[in-house]
């Protein structure tokens, strides 16, 4: 279901992206190509979300970015001591743990 002059190109990723695609490559031969996919698939899926969710920082807004920053909807808004606010710069989606960095 391959193409085997591409194994050279996957051999060349990294060591988890070459795990998973031979799990998936042991799973077709030893199991069943329904499986494989399956388990492909999902390791394929939490590599992504491990992948993204290291690239996303949240940190809090201070006074200095807004008032630094270019005309900002903040400008001139009276913010109540209760509120936090937050910047978020990535990807937002549930497999971000919320750390703040």
């Amino acid at each position: 279901m391959g193409e085997w002059n591409e194994i050279g190109g996957i051999l060349q990723l990294d060591f988890t992206a070459i795990s998973v695609w031979v799990v998936t490559f042991g799973l077709t031969v030893f199991a069943d190509l329904t499986v494989a996919v399956a388990v492909g698939m999902s390791l394929a899926a939490l590599l992504y979300i491990y992948r993204i969710a290291d690239t996303t920082t949240v940190s809090p807004v201070t006074e200095d970015y807004i008032r630094d920053g270019a005309p900002h909807v903040l400008q001139g808004r009276i913010v109540p001591d209760y509120v936090s606010m937050l910047r978020i710069h990535g990807a937002v989606f549930v497999g971000n743990d919320g750390e703040a960095g």
